[in-house]
């Protein structure tokens, strides 16, 4: 073999070698880069994972506690769109939305979605925490750990059972208030709550169904006295709605359209409003 020969070869072998290093740099980089793409995206799932709740398709009235305070509630409301006129509507939810925030500060309320399809009305509002949501709806409420609940003044002082596989068994609060990983959610309503956590008890009084991760409060069930079922289909209606909206729920003095979440709507509108507390502790 002549030298320019070996010389030859020995260039070709650097540059196959430099082409190598160079192919192993771009596939570590593209491997890395996968790995911080997958990264990012479990990130946003974990910090934002609550914004892909499609809280407009709940089939019937239904309270969802998020991780971060707010609470989420999707109203479902039979509306007759011949005698009622929608667009009002939406006018007037938004202007209780404007008001309220203007007194209280902004984005203290949100309306997220509103329809009217099918002789159904649907309205999701965001509420920056329990308070607000009290506040506006006229509905007793309280989030947060045992120990702040207790502080403000609940006495835990009814009858409980424990979720264990689906199934009630028979507890006291004496099994749970010591607790320190254990949240509660304190309602005084017949509606669907949503948590963002295991159920792990829950008041027995006017329960009617209980999953992983929800109640259902409708007053004369008890708890373990009834047949539960966490796979039952709901209706489209909410538990307990007239088949049309009043017209005193409507219609204000000067014949504008009107959505009242005021407590005097409490007494008539039998359906939401409940006179038993329901305790739902999570984790």
């Amino acid at each position: 073999m002549t030298k320019e020969t070996t010389k030859k070869t020995t260039r070709k072998r650097k540059q196959l070698s430099k082409g190598a290093r160079q192919k192993r740099k771009l596939l570590i980089a593209g491997g890395l880069a996968i790995v911080l793409l997958i990264f990012i995206v479990l990130l946003a799932v974990f910090v934002f994972g609550s914004c892909g709740i499609d809280y407009e398709k709940a089939d019937m009235n239904t309270v969802y506690v998020l991780k971060n305070g707010k609470i989420v509630s999707t109203d479902i409301e039979a509306f007759d769109e011949k005698t009622y006129d929608k667009e009002k509507l939406e006018a007037y939810i938004d202007d209780v939305v404007d008001t309220y925030n203007k007194e209280n500060g902004e984005d203290s309320l949100k309306k997220k979605y509103y329809m009217v399809e099918n002789d159904i009305a649907t309205v999701v509002l965001e509420y920056a925490n329990a308070d607000i949501y009290e506040a506006v709806n006229a509905v007793e409420i309280f989030s947060g750990t045992i120990k702040e609940a207790q502080k403000a003044g609940y006495t835990f002082d009814t009858g409980f059972a424990k979720m264990v596989e689906g199934k009630a068994v028979t507890a006291t609060a004496d099994d749970f208030v010591s607790g320190e990983d254990y949240k509660v959610l304190i309602i005084k309503s017949n509606t669907k709550v949503v948590l963002p956590g295991e159920v792990c008890y829950v008041s027995t009084q006017n329960i009617s169904k209980v999953g992983e991760d929800y109640v259902v409060i409708k007053d004369g069930c008890q708890l373990l006295t009834e047949e539960l079922s966490t796979d039952t289909e709901f209706g489209t209606e909410a538990e307990g709605s007239d088949e049309s909206i009043s017209e005193d729920e409507l219609v204000s003095g000067d014949g504008n359209m009107i959505f009242d979440f005021g407590e005097e709507e409490a007494e008539e509108q039998g359906s939401q409003y409940s006179e038993v507390l329901t305790y739902i502790i999570y984790k």
